[in-house]
């Protein structure tokens, strides 16, 4: 359980750090960027969707092979959940707001 911790606790820093390296920097719309923090909000949504084949495989993954018990793995995959769904909502929502915003830059 610590290891998770951990896990967790690290990719939080390491996705903190690239949001800040990254959040002025031109962000790609077209070709391939192998950094999902240069990429649009549009670009980030569909490869949010992308992820969701892993998303299912990580869930059984976790349910089937781990040694915690049903609950504690449903917990887990139940936040997996929780946090595939806020991201796909906040990336869907940004992306809009900025074309939006894109659009309204090109008519004045």
């Amino acid at each position: 359980m610590i290891s998770v911790a951990i896990v967790i606790g690290v990719s939080l820093v390491v996705a903190t750090i690239m949001s800040i390296i990254f959040k002025d920097k031109e962000k790609v719309d077209q070709g391939f960027t192998m950094l999902y923090y240069r990429l649009s909000y549009r670009r980030k949504f569909k490869r949010t969707l992308w992820m969701l084949p892993a998303l299912f495989i990580a869930g059984a993954i976790i349910f089937w092979l781990s040694n915690w018990s049903t609950a504690f793995n449903s917990l887990i995959i139940s936040l997996l959940i929780v946090v595939y769904t806020s991201q796909l909502i906040y990336t869907y929502i940004k992306w809009k707001r900025s074309e939006s915003e894109e659009h309204e830059l090109h008519h004045e």
